[in-house]
């Protein structure tokens, strides 16, 4: 097929497009988890080449545009792309295929010790581990930061590609999926017997040989941020790791400079920098309001 080939893989839901001279591959792999959620067809394009710095924009543009339309005829309802800011010089051939930037994603990896760990100062509130009676107050948190907080940004906080009722239950079952990982390490603090923030960070797999674990939602009610809660769940996750050296990944947006400065003040390893780009097909049924 000249410059580009496509084969399917043989997967379900898995398709494939490479330029054989230029060391390119696109693989086009269906999220079940997603389309199972949102009631449509999602997927992921990853590309994988030897070289990112070295396409010229037609040995990129046409398996892209090939297994785009393997997609489209499949009836793939929304493509979830992310790229290494490097590729950020191919960015217009994505815009010009449908796509749009919806994040960034700086990630910090840091190796950390359980033992000789330096604890925040003291705070009158009380810290635990998460338990199945704190689920309504965790959610109603959630939701006054994230989905009712009009200066909170994310792709699922996008109108374009969600509805609201969709990031509603979104949030809901992030939440109820870390209460129920019991690898998850789910910091809760309360004040009085109020909830007034959490921290997570849910086991991913290894780095290095070591434990990998991420950081994933965390929220501080509006009347206690600018107190250090943050870092106080954060001491308290650390004083209380299963493992005695574990590597911690603390990804961020680009648009969260104060998180984003914080940790650079603490030397935290910048590991890569990510820009997330979706594309909805130009028939695909629009978010869902229930």
């Amino acid at each position: 097929m000249g410059k580009a080939g496509t084969t399917p893989t043989g997967d379900e839901g898995v398709y494939t497009a490479v330029s054989q001279d230029r060391g390119l591959t696109l693989v086009l792999s269906e999220l079940t988890w997603e389309t199972e959620f949102f009631g449509r067809r999602f997927a992921r394009l990853v590309i994988d080449a030897e070289e990112t710095r070295d396409f010229d924009a037609e040995g990129l543009a046409e398996p892209l545009q090939e297994v785009l339309s393997y997609g489209d005829r499949n009836g793939i309802d929304l493509i979830e792309l992310e790229l290494d800011v490097s590729w950020i010089h191919h960015s217009h051939l994505f815009e010009e295929s449908g796509f749009r930037l919806v994040d960034t994603k700086l990630r910090f990896v840091t190796l950390k010790q359980r033992e000789g760990m330096e604890g925040a100062p003291p705070q009158k509130e009380d810290i635990a581990f998460v338990s199945p009676d704190m689920k309504d107050e965790l959610l109603d948190l959630t939701h006054k930061a994230f989905t009712d907080n009009p200066s909170f940004k994310s792709r699922y906080t996008n109108k374009r590609f969600f509805s609201r009722s969709e990031t509603e239950r979104y949030y809901e079952a992030w939440i109820e999926n870390y209460m129920e990982d019991g690898d998850a390490l789910f910091a809760v603090m309360r004040d009085q017997g109020k909830i007034v923030g959490y921290l997570v960070y849910a086991k991913t797999g290894e780095h290095e040989g070591k434990p990998l674990y991420k950081a994933g939602l965390a929220a501080v009610a509006p009347g206690y941020r600018g107190r250090g809660i943050y870092f106080s769940l954060g001491s308290f996750i650390y004083r209380n790791l299963p493992e005695s050296e574990v590597y911690l990944d603390m990804t961020t947006q680009l648009s969260n400079l104060s998180t984003m400065r914080n940790l650079i003040k603490a030397q935290r390893r910048l590991d890569r920098v990510q820009l997330v780009f979706y594309r909805r097909r130009e028939d695909a049924p629009a978010a869902k309001p229930v």
